[in-house]
């Protein structure tokens, strides 16, 4: 089983369609790997 770093940005995971999106992307990659996840912070979130 080969190990994967997936990296998602705050735009990603903005708003729940998009959170919906990568969680799809991650349930294909996690069937034959073993997924390493780095994730942002909501852009909705994110003070300047």
């Amino acid at each position: 089983m080969n190990y994967i770093v997936q990296k998602f940005g705050g735009t990603s995971l903005g708003t729940a369609e998009r959170m919906r999106s990568v969680a799809a992307i991650v349930q294909k990659s996690i069937k034959d790997n073993r997924v390493i996840l780095v994730l942002s912070a909501m852009s909705s979130y994110v003070k300047s």
